[in-house]
């Protein structure tokens, strides 16, 4: 009877791993994100993060310099191992005292976008900026907003 409880211990573990791993998944990232808390070198106003069921992603952001900035990035994403990887096609760009709006094409290679993880309705995104000309980690919150589809953005 001992060594049966003995046992069953020690496989525990060993099953709950092989449930997790059985699936293959990565953080359910699919929805609408927006931006709750980052380091104090980021100057963002507002930004939304949307990835789609398909891979598809959106990245919508605001930001005070001069005068207030706003850009939308379009591409592709994908998680692998926890990391975020993005594909970034199109970058459209204006500012309030402008006119139209500037549309440009972006290469289209895989770059990596940190981590992430996910504590309840909070994703995590950790990843490396350059405030002052040195890599410094930066951890981004983001909580989980209402999100349809890529489509009802534009």
């Amino acid at each position: 009877m001992r060594i049966r409880r003995w046992i069953s211990l020690l496989l525990l573990p060993l099953a709950l791993a092989a449930c997790e791993d059985a699936t293959g998944s990565e953080p359910p990232i699919v929805g609408g994100w927006a931006l709750q808390q980052t380091g104090p070198t980021r100057p963002w106003l507002a930004e939304e993060l949307f990835f789609a069921a398909d891979g598809g992603f959106v990245r919508q952001a605001s930001f005070e310099s001069d005068r207030i900035y706003h850009f939308r990035l379009e591409g592709e994403y994908r998680v692998r191992g926890g990391r975020l990887e993005l594909r970034l096609v199109r970058q459209v760009s204006w500012n309030e005292d402008a006119g139209p709006a500037e549309v440009s094409e972006l290469p289209g290679t895989w770059e990596d976008a940190g981590t992430v993880q996910l504590l309840g309705d909070l994703m995590v995104r950790t990843y490396v900026t350059f405030p002052a000309d040195a890599p410094e980690e930066t951890r981004a919150a983001y909580r989980r907003i209402p999100f349809e589809s890529l489509e009802r953005l534009d």
